[in-house]
């Protein structure tokens, strides 16, 4: 017998790690039955689940550097250079143009990935048409882009028709199962649209295509979900473009076309500041033309009203500077003019920015600098905004960056055209100083010299913008893409989802911790006493743990109440009770006759069963026991013998003399049945032939158990306590709450029921180990060694030996 008073202990300590793993152990078939059925699940998952291959291309962002305005201006004068108007390229920028929804929406459109042709119903990925293995390709007229529309196209006989149409028109459902027949070079018509159907095999096999039409919005996000974009190299311009899709035919082309898409944007938004320059180059080369034309006509009409054919120079020197000045004079005077349409043009910008023109030969490098950052500036702006919105907070941003930057040019084009106006009035100071030289020059010469200069400059200035806007040409006619293709489209032929190995590895995984959880949680969740070490810290002396018996239709079950304690039986529950036994006759002493009181806090602790077994085993021994079935209300023990018309009831109210006492089927075992339920059985237990009956019993048998009702529940066990000498508390595994163990110690201490112990009845089979050792295969380790006072004697009057066990 073992008596723990470690009171410092906590009760509710979890189990231990071991005991965690005898108790995985017991279950292993919760193991067994969670991986199978995880790994059923994940083998289905991989049926039905398409495959998905990968196909990934490389470009190459070509870059230039443009960012110095004065090596920007040289090239402008270089005419072999061309590219005039080359930008620089953000690598990051670049890969969200590729990314942005328009390009995104253009690919679709192209590729028509709104329609998915499957050649099978409720698995359409193994059936999906694309490419050369698409018969028939069908569209849809007369539908709203984001409308979204299921068919079946059947195919029989070289026939072709139409049925099974699903769509949602104004929020309700539309179903129609007719069937339209499709004449060739014609469309079909049905109420939910015009039905274009193309045939692109000459020899159409019989078949049913299920077609369905998606939107393009929710085409456009399945497409950038199926897309990815990365940088090859930090300190490189390559961007990985790769694409995940069912069939491998149609990645490779949804990678080709979103790079030919990107560069066609590319190259329009790069020709918009060309275009712009076109039309202003073109509208001042038609002013200069009519302008020229004039002035062509007045010395014309000049020299023909004079009769003017030659002028002599008379004064070569004078003349040669009044050239020089003369020569000035036209360069600030050009420029003077540049400076001026400039400024009127920037002036017009009412309603917005637009696009400044630029290398139109100004000798300010500060303002053609200008002029270049704000260009630039302004088409990063109007780029951002059409894959934005005017509202975005970067667009705003940049509008104010470039009114501060149009505020700068205006200034610098006043103060540029201070100084022109300053130096053109020296110089033609200077020009009047050598005209007065000449004064003796005849005045004719004079005016047809001021023709003549009206003439040179309105010619030079004509043939200038002829130039530029030839440069402007070529640069438009011989623009390159801004992407280089350095991988085309490839990737392997097995499908980087669904990854065989690693579902049926997490499934498995998934079927081992499933069960783990589930046992773990049962032990932390679990507040019942789970076995004996919870009684640990009890004051209580212990007299032993009794297995879980879950059998209840066997040899030893008496009507309905299991008997299982056999003689020369060895098994682990017959063998716990025959510990119990020992222990109980440890206790009685030398004094043999034990009357043996049963209760507990709970219904259903196996109170009934303990009884009777113990009484089993005493008899077994050779010692006469008798169960007495003080549970009037339920007469638990009462099954074993059957309904009785007489009974303890009937003796203790006084209709009858004689208590009737029962044999078993185990001799040497005897039952007092209750007989009839009882109105008033508190009452009862009170009457003086209850007590008398416990003495007369004591004379004629070796033991006397009483099978009481739980205490604190009724009085009954109360009552019935001032008759026993032992009182065997059962406590049940995974019944008691762990908080009522303290109760039960109180009850101890303070004496309330006499010479009390405890039992601990229902541990469950933890890997083939019980918290207490029993049976022959734990008998070497404990029984033999005669761990429970009482074995050695009951080892030898069991099997009639007089000499010890072997301990072989």
């Amino acid at each position: 017998m073992e008596v723990k008073k470690n009171s410092k202990s906590k009760l509710n300590e979890l189990v231990t790690f071991k005991e965690f793993v005898a108790q995985c152990i017991g279950k292993w078939e919760w193991f067994a039955c969670s991986v199978i059925l995880c790994v059923t699940l994940a083998g289905l998952y991989l049926w039905e689940t398409p495959k998905v291959y990968q196909r990934a291309s490389t470009v190459m962002i070509k870059q230039d550097d443009r960012r110095n305005p004065s090596s920007f201006t040289n090239q402008l004068q270089n005419m072999g250079s061309l590219d005039l108007f080359g930008t620089v390229s953000d690598v990051q920028n670049e890969i969200l143009c590729m990314q942005s929804t328009d390009i995104m929406l253009e690919t679709v459109k192209r590729l028509n990935l709104d329609y998915t042709y499957s050649s099978r119903k409720f698995l359409p990925h193994k059936g999906v048409l694309y490419g050369n293995n698409l018969p028939v390709k069908v569209s849809v007229e007369k539908i709203s882009p984001e409308q979204g529309l299921t068919m079946t196209v059947i195919i029989k006989d070289g026939n072709i028709s139409v049925t099974d149409l699903r769509t949602i028109v104004g929020g309700t459902e539309y179903n129609d199962d007719n069937v339209y027949a499709y004449i060739p070079d014609s469309t079909v018509v049905t109420p939910v649209g015009q039905i274009r159907i193309k045939v692109l095999q000459s020899d159409l096999s019989d078949q049913t295509i299920y077609v369905s039409r998606t939107g393009f919005h929710n085409s456009v996000k399945q497409l950038q979900q199926k897309l990815s974009f990365s940088l090859a190299n930090t300190k490189s311009s390559l961007i990985n473009i790769s694409c995940k899709d069912i069939v491998t035919a149609r990645a490779e082309d949804i990678l080709n076309t979103i790079v030919v898409v990107y560069n066609e944007s590319w190259v329009r938004d790069k020709n918009l500041l060309a275009i712009s320059t076109s039309n202003f180059i073109n509208e001042r080369i038609n002013v200069i033309q009519a302008e020229l034309g004039s002035v062509d006509e007045s010395l014309s009409s000049y020299k023909s009203s004079n009769n003017i054919t030659d002028v002599n120079i008379t004064a070569a020197q004078d003349i040669a500077q009044a050239t020089t000045s003369d020569n000035t004079v036209r360069q600030l005077t050009n420029e003077m003019y540049m400076v001026r349409y400039i400024r009127d043009y920037m002036s017009k910008d009412i309603d917005g920015y637009h696009l400044l023109p630029s290398g139109l030969g100004l000798s300010s490098v500060s303002i053609n600098g200008q002029i270049e950052a704000f260009n630039n500036r302004l088409l990063q702006r109007d780029n951002i905004a059409r894959h934005s919105s005017d509202d975005s907070p970067l667009v705003k941003e940049i509008d104010s960056e470039l009114g501060t930057m149009h505020s700068a040019i205006l200034t610098g084009l006043d103060n540029e055209q201070v100084r022109i106006q300053n130096n053109l009035e020296a110089e033609q100071r200077n020009q009047n100083k050598y005209m007065g030289r000449i004064a003796q020059t005849p005045t004719i010469e004079r005016d047809l010299r001021s023709i003549s200069r009206q003439q040179d400059v309105k010619e030079q200035l004509y043939l200038f913008l002829l130039q530029k806007r030839e440069e402007n040409e070529l640069n438009q006619a011989f623009t390159a893409y801004n992407t280089r293709i350095v991988a085309t489209p490839y990737g392997g032929f097995s499908p980087v989802s669904p990854r065989k190995n690693q579902v049926v590895m997490f499934a498995f995984l998934i079927g081992l911790i499933v069960p783990l959880i589930t046992i773990y949680y049962k032990n932390v969740f679990n507040t019942t006493v789970r076995g004996r070490k919870d009684l640990d810290n009890l004051s209580v002396p212990f007299v032993g743990e009794i297995p879980l018996h879950v059998s209840k239709k066997q040899s030893g079950s008496q009507n309905g109440v299991a008997v299982v304690v056999k003689a020369n039986d060895r098994s682990v529950i017959g063998e716990a009770f025959r510990v119990v036994r020992s222990n109980i006759e440890f206790m009685a002493g030398q004094n043999q006759k034990q009357v043996i009181m049963l209760t507990s806090f709970n219904p259903g602790s196996g109170k009934t069963f303990i009884s009777c077994n113990l009484a089993a085993a005493m008899a077994i021994k050779g010692k006469k026991s008798v169960v007495v079935d003080l549970d009037m209300r339920h007469a638990s023990v009462s099954r074993i013998v059957g309904k009785q018309e007489n009974g303890l009831s009937n003796y203790l109210a006084g209709f009858i003399d004689e208590c009737p006492v029962i044999a078993s089927e185990q001799e040497g075992m005897y039952v007092i049945p209750v007989g009839p339920t009882p109105p008033n059985p508190s009452e009862l237990l009170y009457s003086e032939r209850l007590k008398t009956l416990i003495e007369q019993f004591r004379t004629q048998y070796d033991f006397i158990f009483l099978d009481c009702p739980p205490i604190d529940i009724v009085a009954d066990a109360s009552i019935v306590a001032g008759l026993a000498d032992t009182t065997i508390f059962v406590v049940r595994a995974g019944l008691l709450e762990r908080d009522m163990l303290p109760e039960i110690d109180k009850y101890y201490k303070e004496g309330k029921l006499p010479d009390m112990a405890v039992i601990l009845n229902g541990t469950e089979n933890a890997g083939g180990h019980y918290g207490y050792r029993y049976g022959y295969r734990y008998g070497r380790g404990y029984g033999y060694h005669y761990r429970h006072y009482g074995d050695y004697y009951n080892y030898r009057e069991e099997h009639g030996k007089n000499k010890k066990p072997s301990l072989k």
